[in-house]
């Protein structure tokens, strides 16, 4: 079997830096150039990393990408707005203008008692996806086919 291809230049520098800086971290800028699946899953999982910060406190859209970096997700306003947009169409959260003494106008944003019903159930169903994910990749061969492989 032939060796696996060598990355070199930028794309290694930088792989490398990330991996040196938090090797625990999930980074969507590494995610989105390398693996458009774990990308998918991150935006899969949006809303229910939303409410559960916003069921903390009150927060506005930057405040929330903020805290989403700090968990580990590096992510952008172009992918967090948008599930924002929605989960206030969808009656989750709630959005009340307020001007700071100093610095522009923001849009705080608080979640609603359907929006922790929301949550709750989000929060079950990523419960149940994770143990059946887990229980199928750590399944045999045998007890995938029936058989022993």
């Amino acid at each position: 079997m032939p060796d696996p291809p060598q990355i070199r230049g930028k794309a290694h520098t930088r792989l490398s830096a990330t991996l040196v800086a938090n090797s625990t971290s999930t980074h969507y800028d590494l995610v989105m150039g390398s693996n458009h699946a774990a990308a998918e899953w991150y935006r899969s999982a949006l809303p229910l990393l939303l409410l559960h910060e916003l069921s903390r406190c009150s927060a506005h859209g930057y405040g929330l990408i903020e805290a989403l970096r700090h968990l580990g997700f590096e992510t952008k306003g172009a992918t967090v707005y948008p599930h924002l947009a929605k989960l206030q169409h969808d009656g989750w959260v709630t959005a009340d203008w307020h001007t700071p003494v100093s610095g522009p106008p923001r849009k705080m944003l608080t979640i609603t008692a359907a929006g922790r019903e929301r949550l709750d159930q989000l929060h079950d169903q990523w419960g149940q996806f994770r143990i059946l994910m887990d229980t199928a990749l750590s399944a045999t061969p045998t007890s995938i086919e029936g058989e022993k492989a």
